[in-house]
């Protein structure tokens, strides 16, 4: 398993080829931060995209900024399915604006369940 972390998220890319961004609990993600993250995948993607895990259980809030760079064309490269994964209403929120509003440019669904997000994710693989 190959590992990065940066100053708002551990981006690992999983054996069985999904690649996984664990949110750390931080106050406030910028669309720097969004922008360092999208980069710094890019050095397991080999242009690219795979199916990505999005653990946004510790994540309290994107800006408006971070979270379009996230559902951006641009990403979508990077992105070929997301699964995202909340718990509370505030991770739930800040999923539901991917889904609804930001409306990303890759099949995204929000997930309780880790166990049920990566089995979605395998069978897009």
């Amino acid at each position: 398993m190959k590992v990065i972390e940066t100053k708002s998220q551990i981006i690992t890319l999983r054996e069985d080829g999904i690649m996984s961004y664990v949110a750390k609990p931080i106050d406030r993600q910028e669309v720097e931060d969004a922008r360092e993250n999208i980069e710094s995948a890019k050095v397991f993607l080999n242009n690219k995209s795979k199916p990505s895990l999005v653990d946004l259980r510790k994540t309290k809030f994107l800006t408006v900024e971070a979270r379009k760079l996230y559902a951006s064309k641009e990403n979508a490269k990077n992105i070929s399915f997301c699964a995202l994964l909340v718990d509370g209403p505030v991770s739930r929120m800040v999923g539901n604006f991917f889904i609804g509003i930001n409306k990303t440019n890759y099949p995204t669904k929000l997930f309780n369940s880790e166990e049920k997000a990566i089995n979605w994710l395998k069978s897009k693989l």
